[in-house]
């Protein structure tokens, strides 16, 4: 994965203003993504990401993210989405 990718995962934060009942809708895959990216605050990769959350792909990475973006639990540092930082 390229160093772009990696920072942007980097500048991710959950979002303490999110709304509680969001969490509650989130499938299995984005619970252990939320956790990871919470245990994990500081050089993270995408390798990382995937080993650790048992993901199979780095567009399934990307999709979860960004579901996770969308339903305003994350949030980027750089007020980006995934989609923004492909296209760079």
């Amino acid at each position: 994965m390229t160093d772009k990718f990696n920072s942007f995962l980097n500048s991710l934060e959950i979002d303490p203003n999110s709304d509680p009942e969001n969490h509650r809708l989130l499938e299995r895959d984005k619970c252990f993504t939320l956790a990871w990216l919470s245990f994990y605050q500081e050089k993270r990769t995408y390798q990382k990401l995937m080993k650790d959350c048992k993901l199979e792909s780095f567009e399934r990475c990307e999709e979860i993210i960004q579901e996770l973006i969308d339903l305003g639990i994350l949030r980027s540092a750089r007020s980006r989405s995934v989609r923004s930082a492909q296209s760079r």
